[in-house]
């Protein structure tokens, strides 16, 4: 890159879900960069955390009036926009779980408004979510799941005995 022009790192999906060390990455570049260098909406990233600010205007207050919860119902968390995810969701669907919301990678502030809705969330195991998880969504006052990954026969038994 020539000069010292501002670069934006987009982060998503592919070195995310393979678990590259893309912060490293991003880290070595800036300290040889003369330029400015920010990085897209990935969890603890200044983007990120002012969708946290906004999107905890949406997590109830105690003595708020719970909305009425829709039976065997669930949000997927983190789950990433694959082909995968769409399985899982259909194979819920047959255990008779409805899925309500995703959320992340993307956040919908007017979903989070009726995030209440469902029994439970599940989170999907990402370590690039970890800083949203914990400063969103672990907020709720509902039941929360930390799935095992729904890899292979076992895990995805395991994914669907553990999200019923």
């Amino acid at each position: 890159i020539e000069g010292n022009r501002p670069v934006c790192v987009d982060v998503s999906c592919i070195p995310v879900i393979a678990g590259e060390d893309w912060e490293g990455v991003v880290r070595r570049f800036s300290e040889d960069y003369d330029g400015t260098v920010t990085l897209a909406a990935v969890a603890g990233t200044d983007e990120s955390d002012q969708i946290v600010r906004v999107a905890e205007r949406c997590v109830p207050s105690a003595g708020a009036e719970a909305p009425a919860k829709v039976p065997h119902s669930v949000h997927l968390v983190g789950f990433p926009p694959t082909r995968i995810t769409r399985e899982l969701v259909e194979l819920l669907e047959e255990a008779g779980v409805t899925v309500l919301q995703r959320q992340l990678p993307a956040v919908s502030l007017v979903g989070l408004d009726r995030y209440m809705e469902a029994e439970a969330q599940l989170l999907w195991p990402q370590s690039e979510y970890e800083p949203m998880y914990s400063t969103l969504f672990e907020k709720f006052p509902m039941k929360t799941v930390r799935i095992t990954p729904p890899f292979g026969l076992e895990g995805t038994r395991r994914f669907v005995h553990e999200a019923a």
